[in-house]
């Protein structure tokens, strides 16, 4: 995995941790964007995982092997002065290219559980609003397809700064 920039890794993969909505692109007959979440990996080798709705135009192009750019942006990264001191908020947004593979019908399973996990902790609902059950699981096996991405190179973008 290649890094722009002489950027630290660590640095940069926990910035894609703390923002997990990105933008997906993907070419088609056209370029295709659409935004979902994307998660990590905590294995050896470093994958990005997400899902994509089978009715979303970019699921006919999912495929193994097909070149995709993934997106992950600061929120309120275009408020221009208004600096913390902190190494993360020196990045706007992250690219990340990389190779699709599609998950099986089991890592999908893994992967949506995951997923649901970090949504309901991102909106601070607790088990009884947001019940994560196999029955949940099941009812979204044949309304989503699951994918990896196997990043090859990982583009960070600084924020600019106008020293106010």
């Amino acid at each position: 995995m290649e890094v722009h920039n002489d950027s630290k890794i660590e640095l940069l993969l926990k910035f894609i941790q703390q923002n997990p909505f990105a933008t997906i692109i993907l070419g088609g007959k056209d370029l295709l964007p659409t935004h979902t979440p994307v998660l990590s990996t905590n294995s050896d080798e470093y994958l990005l995982f997400g899902q994509i709705p089978k009715d979303n135009p970019q699921y006919k192009y999912l495929e193994n092997g097909k070149s995709v750019l993934i997106i992950f942006e600061l929120k309120d990264s275009y408020l221009p002065g208004f600096h913390k001191d902190d190494e993360l908020e020196d990045y706007s947004s992250i690219h990340v290219n990389g190779q699709i593979k599609l998950q099986t019908e089991q890592e999908l399973k893994s992967s949506l559980n995951k997923t649901f996990k970090m949504l309901r902790d991102f909106y601070n609902y607790n088990d009884e609003e947001y019940p994560i059950n196999n029955e949940i699981i099941e009812k979204q096996i044949d309304l989503v397809t699951g994918f990896y991405c196997k990043p090859s190179l990982i583009n960070p973008i600084k924020k600019l700064k106008q020293g106010f």
